[in-house]
């Protein structure tokens, strides 16, 4: 049914596994797409590791000949001429591109006949040049996995021998040597002294409980209807936070080879997230919420114009639509979220640095269709509702939230933006005795989540911190499988 949906009436009594040797010229007027190679088209990037089991295809890069309206360009190698394919007819051989992958290589030997680029699909004339062509993404593929490999066997060595190789990483000046004169966070020798009640602090809330609960009223019933919810204008201040010195040290972090996400080595964004248990647990309904072991840091930068492509940075940005997990696994059965995502930009953030996109709750036609296979695809599923995508620009501070199977993505930072957007990001969900402990949950984390007491007693010592950025540049290491912007000395990676 996709097949015939997407190939005209001159193509559909043509067996599909046949292969279309027909001129690029040919295949526009008919308003038929390239059904490129199967091995080819499988790499578009995958917006999550989960999406990557629900089909038997090894979707590892989004092809840059595919934009967010949909449109996909067609390089013809002979005359270079590139075609523009509108929206409608790329939604269509999208549909058919998942068709083929769901029964697998049965049609790999009828789509030899083109190679997708960064900047286009080439289409290869002659046997030698497919095999090439076939032959550089194998290439690419297996130097992606033995890189990958290389790195994340050193970073399970961080997690579970407390510094690995290098033994500067339990060291706690060598982190404030790091944010010295960049933000200056702190690292107290005793991790009780780090907690809210060890630096005095008080509620973020700036206009009492009074303001709070209006507030939050107001989010919890957004979030409930539309998918999204923001709080803004908390005061972080009032527990010894100031996002601007967290930006700082993120950027000097990534200036020195490490990634953003090291920023949870220090105090202040672990204080953070012990006053977001008061900022969330009105939102998600539970008082005894509990955090998940799991954040990530980004810190983008401006585009440089080169005629090598853009690489897939450690930290860099997400820019395909996705959900963080499929409906049914994130709500209770009356469609209660189960766990939200929380999203903190640590600077101004705008369409033009980086801001985040989503589809709202009753734009999403697979907002609980979670049996379709499109539903944890959405960039693929036919009829993507672009004209409702809303974009998120918030202030420094503000906490962005989400449920889990939001369709949702960042943007890339434009060459014109003051200041590229920097950004963390965590997860809180239900207590256990409303949504279980599984074993994929043990295998995803690594550990149970913290509750409220584990964070203001402070039991998140260097040691846990560390395991917790090692585990998470496994987790996110979908994105970024060659770690670029990780310098591999720091680990001993060769």
């Amino acid at each position: 049914q996709i097949c015939k949906f997407a190939i005209p009436t001159t193509f559909q009594n043509d067996e599909v596994g046949r292969r279309v040797d027909t001129s690029v010229q040919h295949l526009v007027s008919s308003c038929v797409l390239v059904l490129g190679p199967l091995r080819g088209i499988s790499r578009i990037r995958r917006p999550c590791a989960k999406m990557c089991r629900s089909y038997p295809g090894s979707y590892k890069r989004h092809s840059s000949s595919v934009d967010l309206l949909g449109r996909i360009s067609i390089r013809d190698a002979a005359n270079a001429h590139v075609l523009k394919m509108p929206s409608r007819a790329a939604r269509a051989t999208l549909a058919v591109t998942v068709a083929l992958l769901q029964y697998g290589a049965a049609f790999t030997p009828a789509f030899r006949g083109l190679a997708p680029t960064r900047r286009g699909v080439r289409v290869l004339s002659s046997p030698m040049a497919q095999y090439l062509a076939q032959k550089e993404l194998a290439e690419v593929e297996a130097r992606e996995a033995r890189v990958k490999e290389a790195y994340e066997k050193e970073l399970r060595a961080v997690a579970e021998s407390q510094g690995g190789k290098d033994q500067r990483l339990m060291n706690r000046d060598f982190w404030l040597s790091l944010t010295a004169g960049h933000g200056d966070l702190s690292m107290a020798t005793d991790p009780a002294a780090a907690t809210i009640a060890g630096v005095g602090g008080r509620s973020v809330w700036p206009g009492g409980e009074a303001a709070a609960a209006a507030i939050t009223d107001v989010q919890r019933r957004m979030l409930l209807e539309r998918g999204f919810a923001g709080v803004p204008g908390l005061d972080w201040s009032a527990v010894g936070v100031d996002v601007d010195a967290i930006a700082a040290t993120m950027r000097n972090l990534k200036a020195h080879g490490w990634p953003p996400v090291f920023v949870f080595m220090y105090d202040e964004p672990w204080r953070m997230c012990e006053a977001l248990f008061e900022v969330m647990a009105p939102l998600i309904a539970d008082d005894e919420l509990v955090l998940e072991a799991s954040f990530y840091g980004w810190c983008l930068e401006k585009p440089v114009v080169a005629d090598q492509p853009e690489l897939e940075k450690v930290g860099g940005n997400f820019g395909v639509p996705h959900r963080d997990a499929g409906y049914s696994e994130s709500h209770l059965p009356d469609g209660t979220p189960s766990i939200l995502g929380i999203w903190i930009p640590v600077v101004d953030t705008t369409p033009e640095n980086g801001c985040m996109y989503v589809v709202p709750r009753e734009r999403d036609p697979m907002w609980d269709a979670a049996e379709d296979r499109m539903h944890k695809a959405p960039h693929l599923m036919s009829g993507f509702p672009y004209a409702h995508v809303r974009p998120l620009p918030a202030k420094a501070g503000t906490v962005l939230m989400w449920h889990h199977s939001t369709i949702h993505w960042g943007s890339s930072c434009s060459a014109y933006a003051d200041q590229p957007r920097q950004s963390i990001a965590m997860s809180f969900r239900l207590r256990e005795e409303f949504k279980p402990w599984t074993d994929h949950d043990a295998e995803l984390y690594g550990r149970r989540p913290y509750s409220h007491g584990e964070l203001a007693s402070g039991k998140i010592d260097v040691s846990e911190r560390l395991k917790l950025c090692t585990r998470a540049l496994m987790m996110y290491s979908v994105w970024h499988p060659e770690f670029h912007g990780f310098d591999k000395e720091h680990l001993g990676v060769g």
